[in-house]
């Protein structure tokens, strides 16, 4: 299997780097980003923090729907009184579909492509 890049390359170049920009702080992405083509295939002049990837690449692991990383989801006391510090809101940001194609094509990377050594 040869890489996908060149694929998502054209695309970002196709839809334009500033919407790519925008679908990545939908899934999840807080940091600026600059709308420069390299960044659709993670050419980032600044880098995102884990926190951030993780997220985004939870809303792909939902079914595109992206919910606000928490880190307490809640505190329990004695005496049975629950505290829920914040509570996440849902959102849909992708159509289910496009996430299981955008999975597949990562997935077969990793087991048959250019990522076998991760």
């Amino acid at each position: 299997m040869l890489s996908d890049n060149t694929v998502f390359a054209q695309l970002d170049l196709d839809l334009g780097p500033e919407e790519v920009s925008k679908m990545a702080h939908r899934m999840g992405i807080t940091s600026p980003l600059d709308g420069i083509p390299a960044e659709g295939i993670g050419g980032l002049r600044i880098g995102v923090s884990p926190l951030e990837m993780a997220a985004a690449n939870a809303t792909l692991a939902s079914g595109g729907i992206r919910r606000n990383p928490v880190a307490v989801r809640k505190v329990a006391f004695p005496d049975g009184r629950v505290d829920r510090p914040e509570d996440p809101d849902p959102t849909r940001v992708l159509p289910e579909a496009v996430t299981h194609e955008v999975t597949k094509i990562l997935h077969d990377n990793i087991v048959g492509g250019t990522g076998t050594a991760a």
